[in-house]
């Protein structure tokens, strides 16, 4: 390059305007390293391109690298990164998506865990409550079985004394009476309990009921 600028000097001495001359010094610029000077020489090769007959081609390509030099973004290496660094971002663009999208399924699966939790005490919550009211209610008609049965008229001097354990009426009402006010306690004791894990379902603590009319049971497994 420095024997091919040496050359071009003298040749500029002889037609400094030549478009085909500037445009080649332009090169062995460019071959130097210097972009200054490669700009000024593509510059300068575009001036007289009216006076001096230059090829249609090579007139095409002096426009597009003196336009390249003074754009440096739209040159073919530019174009070519921007599409490399479109095609990176649409990549990592889909990535993100699917990410999101991975992390959308399991927020949904978490949600419907944490709601099959919930239900696990909401559902038995209401049942227990059903049970109280069921035992109130039965308690109230064995209540009122011993009301019905104390106010029966009998014989005032019957054959054989009456007896409240003969009285079937009598017997079947304090039946009732016990198991409802059995349920009705295990009833509101069980409803506090779910309604209390159903308000702090976080807990670790684990529970087991079983519930009869005869028995109930209760234990807790931290």
């Amino acid at each position: 390059y420095a024997t091919a600028l040496q050359y071009s000097r003298e040749l500029e001495n002889i037609c400094e305007l030549s478009p085909i001359l500037n445009y080649t010094i332009a090169y062995i610029h460019k071959g130097l390293g210097n972009s200054e000077k490669y700009l000024f020489y593509l510059q300068k090769s575009t001036q007289n391109t009216e006076r001096f007959s230059v090829d249609k081609n090579a007139l095409d390509q002096i426009w597009n690298d003196k336009y390249v030099a003074e754009h440096p973004d739209a040159s073919p290496e530019s174009i070519e990164n921007y599409k490399k660094t479109i095609e990176s971002l649409k990549s990592e663009l889909e990535q993100a998506r699917l990410a999101n999208t991975d992390l959308s399924h399991s927020t949904i699966s978490k949600d419907q865990h944490l709601q099959d939790k919930i239900d696990d005490y909401k559902t038995p919550m209401w049942i227990a409550a059903g049970i109280g009211i069921g035992g109130l209610a039965m308690a109230g008609a064995g209540a009122a079985l011993v009301a019905i049965s104390d106010s029966i008229k009998v014989d005032p001097k019957p054959a054989v004394p009456p007896k409240y354990k003969d009285n079937a009426i009598h017997t079947t009402g304090w039946i009732l009476v016990g198991v409802g006010s059995g349920l009705a306690i295990s009833g509101a004791i069980f409803a506090g309990i779910f309604g209390y894990k159903y308000r702090h379902f976080n807990d670790t603590k684990s529970l087991s009921i079983n519930l009869s009319p005869s028995y109930t049971s209760l234990s807790f497994q931290f």
